[in-house]
């Protein structure tokens, strides 16, 4: 019989987002349908660390307003936390 084992996934959301989703159609990624999908069976997800930092405007006027209507959607899923730090 396989253990289950509890399972938290620590997400950088600037990594993610610059490097696997921009420029493509999956910006509105559902991080845990993700990690469950990449996960084994015996991997009880419990808890999606999400780690990210305020965007800047000055390009892209826009891109905070985007940031943080996915941040508010991230945030309705209890298996996430939000964790915000500064961008240098």
């Amino acid at each position: 019989m396989t253990r289950q084992m509890r399972t938290i996934a620590y997400v950088d959301g600037l990594n993610l987002y610059y490097r696997a989703v921009k420029g493509t159609p999956h910006k509105w990624l559902d991080l845990e349908a993700l990690l469950r999908g990449l996960l084994r069976p015996e991997n009880d997800l419990v808890r999606i660390r999400y780690f990210t930092a305020d965007v800047s405007g000055r390009r892209d006027p826009s891109a905070p307003l985007r940031q943080q209507a996915y941040l508010r959607a991230l945030g309705r899923n209890s298996v996430v936390s939000i964790h915000k730090g500064n961008f240098l």
